[in-house]
């Protein structure tokens, strides 16, 4: 059995035990105003430009999520995730309170684009919900949050995601800037909350990159040099 399906079905038995401890049924139409606990929270932590988004969007197997230089995240993204497998590996289902309605990659990445930018003009930083249903996703839920090298991110802000303890902290760091990671805030908030770095991961992203200005700059240094 895929990795995957354990998942799923590990996600499954816990949603209907808390259920039966809380004493409700399990109801998969439940409006997103009662979110029901996630089986895991994903925290991505990283500065801005750091691939947090990219990540994600692998998990997610879509390309929802903005990215580049107009798609910084400038207010806390969350996606619950629902795989169904009755569902087209190219089709994603957004579920709206007990609504459900079928959306592109791109449609659905436009708007959250224009709801970041007016959050950006704005004060509000109040949480961008979105409830997902694809074939390709892990029955997570994915917390995309600002870059942390903005002012807006502050202590509090971080720690309403960070603090419990179904949640795994998702490190980002690019390739170009592992060597000072040590010294990051992201390395150090998830020391700060996870001090047995148990539910810690750390992802090296644009290493691809990275590999390939490496591999150029060797080709010119060596035909400078007359070795080829």
């Amino acid at each position: 059995m895929e990795a995957i399906d354990e998942l799923v079905q590990l996600s499954d038995s816990m949603r209907q035990a808390a259920a039966l401890l809380a004493d409700e049924d399990v109801d998969e139409s439940a409006s997103s105003s009662k979110r029901p606990s996630t089986f895991l929270n994903v925290v991505a932590l990283g500065n801005v430009g750091a691939g947090k988004s990219a990540v994600l969007n692998s998990l997610i197997g879509h390309p929802v999520l903005p990215t580049g230089e107009n798609g910084a995240t400038r207010a806390p993204i969350s996606i619950d995730l629902n795989r169904d497998a009755s569902v087209s590996s190219r089709s994603i289902i957004l579920q709206i309170d007990n609504k459900s309605q079928q959306v592109s990659a791109s449609a659905l990445r436009h708007s959250l684009q224009d709801r970041l930018s007016k959050s950006s003009s704005g004060k509000s930083r109040d949480e961008i919900y979105l409830k997902l249903r694809t074939s390709t996703a892990p029955p997570l839920k994915l917390i995309d949050l600002p870059g942390l090298d903005q002012r807006i991110v502050d202590d509090s802000m971080i720690s309403g995601y960070v603090q419990h303890n179904d949640a795994i902290l998702l490190v980002i760091t690019p390739a170009a800037q592992a060597p000072e990671i040590s010294s990051s805030r992201a390395l150090r908030i998830a020391k700060e909350y996870d001090a047995d770095s148990g539910f810690t991961v750390i992802f090296v992203s644009f290493y691809m990159l990275v590999l390939k200005n490496y591999v150029e700059l060797l080709k010119t240094c060596s035909v400078e040099m007359g070795i080829c």
